[in-house]
């Protein structure tokens, strides 16, 4: 198997370091990836509180984590200023990459994976081949019933929810069109 430049990108990490369930389920997406033979990245989005010593805080916490599992050269911090609701790298700062290299990566990236949704346009239509994975079956679908969440934006459309189509199922089916 020829080896992948992978992108996953998320925005709850670093806001809930205390949370270890949690955080193993990213883990063992970067880890499974990166085992394989891949070439991985998370992009994870911080949206600056307005304190710069609580920002600071997070990202220190971040890395030192990632560390542990020595995915810490694996992972980009892009902080979007305070007050910024869109997703988009014109005032972003970049940490542990510089910006100018994670457009590089974003452009070249073989599939982005979009962690719940998490990543959003204009920041999401910067990757080639973007992949849906959807984290947690009915959440994500209830929650589409009453907002765009730019299920559409994506060519592929993965979930952990087993029974997701059977006729059984309650939770609602997107229309992806």
């Amino acid at each position: 198997m020829k080896s992948k430049l992978i992108i996953l990108g998320n925005s709850t990490l670093t806001g809930y370091t205390q949370g270890g369930g949690y955080w193993s389920v990213y883990l063992q997406y970067l880890l499974g990836l990166k085992s394989l033979g891949h070439k991985v990245f998370l992009v994870e989005l911080l949206f600056a509180s307005g304190e710069q010593g609580k920002d600071e805080q997070r990202i220190k916490s971040f890395f030192r984590r990632m560390k542990e599992f020595e995915l810490n050269e694996n992972c980009i911090i892009i902080l979007l200023p305070n007050g910024q609701n869109v997703q988009t790298l014109d005032l972003a700062t970049a940490f542990r990459i510089p910006l100018n290299r994670v457009k590089e990566l974003i452009k070249n990236a073989d599939l982005f994976w979009n962690l719940a949704a998490s990543i959003e346009p204009p920041l999401l239509n910067l990757f080639r081949h973007k992949v849906l994975i959807d984290l947690d079956p009915g959440h994500l679908q209830v929650s589409a019933l009453d907002w765009d969440m730019g299920i559409a934006d994506h060519e592929s459309h993965l979930t952990v929810g087993l029974k997701m189509c059977n006729p059984e199922c309650n939770v609602p089916t997107l229309n992806l069109n």
